[in-house]
C-alpha cells in the first residue's frame, strides 16, 4: 500500500512539473504571438504615413 501511494506522489510531482512546463511553453507561444502580430500592424503604420 505504501509502495503505491510513493508511486502515485511521484507521478503527481511529475505531471504538475509537466503541466507547469507546458504552461510556460504556450505562454511564451502566446507572447511570441503577440509581439510578432504588433510589429505587424507598427509597420503597417508606418507605411500608410
Amino acid at each position: 500500500m505504501k509502495k503505491q501511494h510513493e508511486i502515485d506522489e511521484t507521478s503527481e510531482v511529475l505531471s504538475r512539473h509537466l503541466l507547469e512546463d507546458y504552461m510556460i511553453q504556450m505562454w511564451f507561444l502566446g507572447h511570441q504571438t503577440r509581439s510578432d502580430y504588433l510589429e505587424v500592424l507598427f509597420r503597417s503604420q508606418k507605411r500608410d504615413e
